[in-house]
């Protein structure tokens, strides 16, 4: 661990600082900043106004009002002698070494947080025989900073024929004024992953990106970021910045992906991050926990903690390296391509995956959420004294009229059951209803976490909150609900801000194999269309306890008592199997 390192950490930063001093300041380093802070200035995206406002109001403190836009950016000449200056004051007799943890003692206790601390002596750096060496120029900064010919109307992506089995993705757009562009690869197995191949996966991936260490510092000065995810349906590969050496960084990142070693010390590092990620989320808050069990026992490929907390544990340097034999090869890719690049670039990147990744032709699996067949209840019990109620109603279909009706339910329910249980009835600080739309299932969510009532009462009072929207549902006007179909269609429709909002929405759309790419605009469109009588009768539907489409998932916190409603569920996983399916729907 790091805590036991403290001493030779400060030597190595010291030697660093040392090796800067002797060797680092340099001109050309200078103008390589120089010139990516310009190119930040010039291709800067659209932030929402209010965050543009306050950081121009907070830099007014610093500088003159003619500069607060652009000092962020601003270098304006080398000036050695000024950098060796600061560089001066980096040394032992100027530093304070600050060590904070849990196997910290102390011979004083800090008074607000009771916790014990002490000071020290200064820390002094000892001579260190240290490999470092000062970066080489930059491989990663664009020369090239051309928009491409792109329709001044962004189109929808266009599929390409790449003559291999990478299914590739064109979105040309240059509307936002930038040489940007946005390329993710996802590489999906033949069947989706269980809790071995999610934890080896999760550790490949990792490794991977350490391998990428030391492009990484350059790449991010160069205004391009990478990085490595893994999903239910395999790994996601992204590369963003600059078009014009993006090519080259998706190349080095899946040279690393693909030829990466397995040091078995970097892998007991990555192992035990990993269980102390699955370990900490018991550490969340109540609430978070329970709605986290609830999307686990709804998604078909969303595993619970524990079985990956097991497959973690048994995880070792050589189940990896022949988990990547059998798994690397061989799977189904999507590359999605959006900015600043040129068709025949994305044509050489699906060619650099098909070669480095053996890619195969497989169908693409949509995940859809459990279909509820039977009110059904789930003790997830939380280390906290507040009881958590959670309760799931689930659509009748996954269609977008469907999405429609039962989103623009779910908000027009979240200010009134706020107000009536938080506000009116105190029965909870944590008080939300919403539209809940999991793996192509409509529904809505009501959860709460309350310290002074069980979830028994928290039930008690959710179902008869539902039961007293049936009249005001039956009373609105054309008028009321226009106001609601306004709200919602509004956010429905929001115009992108940037290439990164456009990209993240057309990969949503490209993942979900809506491929007219309007996904958003089909719900907005059906929203437009509901009547009255229309959501009236939707939610008289939606909440009928004859449907059996209600899923209870509950922590009983210090008052204990729970919720009736429903049969239990032994486990998640036995859940998610369906092995242990009521032979009828239970109220």
């Amino acid at each position: 661990m790091g805590s036991s390192h403290v001493d030779e950490i400060v030597d190595l930063v010291y030697a660093w600082i040392e090796l800067v001093r002797r060797e680092g300041v340099r001109g050309w380093h200078y103008d390589e900043v120089a010139r990516m802070q310009g190119l930040g200035f010039r291709f800067q995206e659209e932030s929402l106004p209010r965050s543009a406002v306050v950081a121009a109001a907070e830099r007014l403190a610093d500088y003159p009002p003619r500069d607060v836009l652009r000092a962020p950016y601003l270098m304006e000449s080398f000036d050695e002698s000024e950098i060796r200056r600061y560089l001066n004051h980096l040394d032992p007799d100027n530093s304070l070494v600050s060590l904070s943890g849990p196997d910290v003692e102390g011979d004083r206790t800090e008074p607000v947080f009771d916790v014990p601390w002490r000071a020290g002596p200064g820390m002094r750096p000892r001579p260190v025989d240290a490999a470092f060496a000062l970066p080489d120029p930059n491989p990663y900064l664009p020369e090239d900073l051309d928009l491409i010919a792109a329709p001044d109307s962004p189109e929808a992506p266009v599929r390409l024929r790449t003559g291999n089995a990478v299914e590739a993705w064109h979105a040309p757009d240059t509307e936002f004024g930038t040489p940007r562009a946005r390329v993710s690869l996802t590489m999906r197995p033949a069947e989706p992953f269980d809790a071995d191949d999610v934890v080896l996966a999760t550790l490949h991936a990792e490794l991977a990106e350490d391998a990428m260490n030391a492009h990484a510092y350059p790449a991010r000065l160069a205004g391009l970021g990478y990085g490595l995810g893994v999903q239910w349906n395999g790994f996601r590969l992204r590369v963003s910045g600059d078009h014009d050496k993006l090519p080259r960084l998706f190349d080095d990142v899946l040279k690393r992906f693909v030829g990466m070693e397995v040091d078995a010390g970097k892998f007991a590092i990555a192992r035990r991050e990993l269980l102390k990620g699955y370990a900490n989320l018991s550490r969340e808050r109540p609430y978070r926990q329970v709605g986290d069990a609830l999307s686990r026992l709804l998604h078909p490929h969303v595993l619970p903690t524990d079985a990956l907390e097991a497959a973690a544990t048994r995880a070792t340097p050589e189940t990896l390296a022949a988990w990547r034999k059998d798994h690397l090869m061989g799977m189904g890719a999507t590359l999605f391509v959006h900015g600043n690049l040129r068709e025949e670039e994305v044509r050489e990147l699906a060619a650099n995956a098909q070669q480095s990744l053996g890619i195969i032709e497989l169908p693409h699996d949509i995940p859809i959420a459990r279909r509820m067949q039977g009110s059904r209840r789930f003790k997830h019990a939380v280390d906290h004294d507040d009881a958590v109620y959670a309760l799931y109603i689930q659509g009748e279909s996954e269609d977008i009229e469907e999405r429609a009706r039962v989103d623009l339910i779910g908000r027009m329910l979240t200010a009134r059951y706020f107000r009536e249980l938080r506000t009116e009835r105190q029965l909870g600080y944590v008080v939300q209803a919403y539209p809940y739309p999991l793996a192509r299932h409509a529904a809505i969510a009501f959860i709460v976490q309350a310290s002074k009532v069980g979830a028994m009462e928290v039930e008690a009072q959710t179902q008869l909150f539902i039961e007293e929207q049936r009249a005001w549902f039956r009373s609105l006007s054309v008028a009321d609900l226009d106001e609601y179909k306004k709200g919602y269609i509004n956010v429905l429709t929001q115009a992108d801000r940037n290439n990164a909002q456009r990209a993240s929405r057309l990969l949503g759309d490209l993942d979900r194999r809506v491929l007219t790419f309007d996904y958003t605009r089909q719900i907005a469109d059906a929203v437009a269309r509901l009547e009255p009588g229309d959501v009236a009768n939707a939610y008289e539907e939606l909440v009928d306890p004859a449907r059996g489409n209600r899923l209870t998932v509950y922590s009983p916190g210090k008052p204990g008592a729970a919720p009736t409603d429903g049969e239990s569920i032994a486990s998640i996983m036995a859940f998610k199997r369906g092995v242990d399916a009521p032979a009828a729907s239970v109220r």
